[in-house]
């Protein structure tokens, strides 16, 4: 291995890794399951409004059908339903769309090597080719030539990596634990931020609701219901 870096300690780094960034999409998936559970429910209102309807009796699938006010109100909760169901759909993908937080990776795969005595522009070299980072291999490059620490990373000197190292650069002190608790760090993090994310898409589902599914409902079930209802009374 370029870095000396034994390979064992390296495949439970990888491990530990994959399994943070499986635990951080599970976390995703089931809390935007509530959500998604909620826009089907609110989805389906109008089908259950018009079974609903038929149960009682009232004949609000002719009114729909019999091109009067009943059957302009449908129309109309229709367009109004669609707008609502893409809105939510939107909203969803995009919450589920986010990109996570991968940070712990590196974190992970640089103390691992740094364990086993590497240097860190050594370690930086590696990450760079391994992750596709043409700016860490920049870094690695500036930090042998000799550039000073903070004008090595830029603007990347207050990321994860660069923090933790950047103790280790100027004093010598081992960079290992604090790379490994702020890879656990950014794990629980990215698990949070998932609640997080799910929480804000439930709170902006409430818009869709308000604005298109109960006019829809009123739209294509109650309006036809109360057509019918005067029509059997007159």
């Amino acid at each position: 291995m370029r870095t000396g870096a034994p390979l064992a300690d390296l495949l439970t780094a990888c491990a530990r890794a994959a399994a943070g960034t499986e635990d951080a999409a599970a976390a995703r998936r089931i809390a935007l399951a509530g959500p998604r559970s909620s826009t089907r429910i609110l989805a389906a209102l109008p089908l259950a409004g018009l079974a609903g309807a038929a149960l009682l009796g009232l004949n609000v699938l002719g009114r729909i059908l019999d091109g009067s006010v009943g059957t302009a109100s449908a129309l109309l909760g229709l367009a109004v339903w669609l707008v609502g169901h893409l809105w939510t759909r939107r909203l969803i993908a995009r919450a589920a769309a986010a990109p996570l937080d991968t940070e712990h990776v590196t974190c992970d795969l640089a103390a691992a090597a740094l364990q086993s005595g590497a240097s860190i522009p050594g370690v930086l070299q590696v990450l760079a080719e391994v992750l596709d980072d043409e700016r860490l291999a920049t870094t690695a490059r500036a930090l042998l030539l000799g550039v000073d620490w903070h004008t090595a990373w830029g603007d990347r000197a207050t990321g994860s990596l660069a923090r933790s190292l950047d103790v280790a650069w100027t004093s010598g002190a081992s960079p290992v634990a604090l790379l490994q608790r702020r890879a656990e760090r950014l794990r629980a993090t990215a698990e949070t931020d998932a609640k997080a994310a799910a929480g804000r898409l439930a709170a902006r589902l409430v818009l869709p609701l308000g604005a298109c599914f109960l006019p829809a409902f009123i739209l294509l079930v109650l309006i036809p219901a109360i057509v019918s209802i005067v029509a059997t009374f007159t």
